[in-house]
């Protein structure tokens, strides 16, 4: 296996690929990925969507919601997300 700066095997990388491909039309949609990871952040996440999803679908800076997030901040970034 090849592994990426992330440690998860490219292998792996293309399975979720298509899966995600296959499994979800985001054609005119928004994408904003996020992660509840108390350590590592998101990293090139957005990036990669786009290249996943191609050209249709809208894919937003996403954001590492760690425990030190309060529900006020919470909702100041959901409600700034203009959906």
């Amino acid at each position: 296996h090849y592994y990426s700066e992330r440690g998860i095997s490219m292998t792996d990388q293309i399975a979720y690929q298509e899966y995600i491909q296959r499994r979800y039309n985001a054609f005119c949609k928004t994408v904003i990925p996020f992660c509840t990871s108390g350590g590592s952040g998101i990293g090139k996440t957005a990036e990669r969507f786009r290249t996943i999803l191609g050209g249709g679908a809208k894919v937003e800076e996403g954001r590492r919601l760690g425990g030190e997030l309060s529900p006020e901040d919470l909702k100041l970034w959901t409600d700034g997300l203009n959906l």
